[in-house]
């Protein structure tokens, strides 16, 4: 069945006439739509708890309420709970692969619950970035995107961006853990295997669009070299088909902080991170 749908339109007219259009067919089909929740033709809604609007999308009030007003877990079970709830959020959020990881332990059902002051720390941390969430931009799939990729602590770490003019804006965060095998290779295949890692998970939204990686190596000489001993041969196979693609496209290293690891994108003056520290760029 129909939940919730959205329909887009660069004129109120034309919004006005494919409503009346939809609105038929769903009749048609033997659907109705509520009256009291329609947002009919406005430059702004409410879409699956998200605030879209300018093209660009925001966390509303209430779905950051339904996670920062969650109490502290008691069970490995509630620290599942937590994480898959808050993990809806996290293409808001800087870095959330680093700052849920000494809660994922606790999710197992085996061995003692104990709720030590490390994971109340990261439990709030989590919470006060909601707060903090950023408007992200909708992807525009007639534009290439640009991805800054970090490798830190075995956590691959990356900013989606677009070009709007001389600026950049944010599509989104994103962080996964590497595997245990990936993350005891040499700095460069990691760098390999979180570049790999995010542009699989950069997917869902660039939905096969071109994508420029930014990296701090020079990756594409790696990838095209045979295997060492640190990598089977189906690894690099792996790697190769994925990166070596018409669609991606390396750019030349950017050297980033090493002490800090940040990342640094700007947005109409705003500076975006996935480390802790900022500095002002003009």
């Amino acid at each position: 069945c129909f939940n919730m749908l959205l329909l887009a339109a660069t004129t109120e007219r034309e919004c006005w006439q494919g409503t009346k259009r939809l609105l038929a067919e769903l009749g048609e089909l033997g659907y109705r739509a509520s009256a009291k929740k329609a947002q009919l033709c406005q430059m702004g809604v409410v879409y699956l708890r998200y605030t879209l609007q300018d093209g660009k999308r925001w966390l509303t009030e209430a779905r950051k309420r339904t996670v920062t007003q969650i109490p502290t877990p008691a069970t490995p079970r509630q620290v599942r709970e937590f994480l898959g709830t808050a993990g809806f959020c996290r293409l808001w959020i800087p870095g959330f692969a680093t700052l849920a990881a000494p809660l994922y332990p606790l999710t197992k059902e085996s061995g003692e619950f104990r709720w030590t002051s490390e994971h109340q720390k990261a439990f709030e941390n989590i919470k006060e970035a909601l707060l903090t969430a950023p408007a992200l931009a909708l992807p525009d799939l007639t534009k290439p995107f640009i991805l800054y990729v970090d490798e830190r602590a075995g956590v691959a770490r990356g900013v989606l961006t677009q070009a709007l003019g001389p600026w950049e804006r944010l599509v989104a965060y994103l962080s996964k853990k590497l595997d245990p095998v990936a993350s005891g290779w040499p700095t460069r295949l990691k760098a390999v295997a979180t570049v790999a890692l995010l542009v699989k998970d950069a997917d869902k939204l660039t939905l096969g669009q071109q994508i420029t990686v930014v990296a701090p190596h020079s990756l594409k000489s790696i990838i095209c070299q045979p295997p060492d001993r640190w990598m089977t041969n189906a690894w690099m196979t792996h790697y190769q088909s994925l990166l070596l693609t018409e669609r991606v496209v390396f750019a030349s290293p950017a050297i980033l902080n090493p002490a800090c690891k940040v990342i640094y994108v700007t947005s109409r003056g705003q500076v975006f991170q996935t480390g802790t520290q900022t500095e002002a760029v003009s």
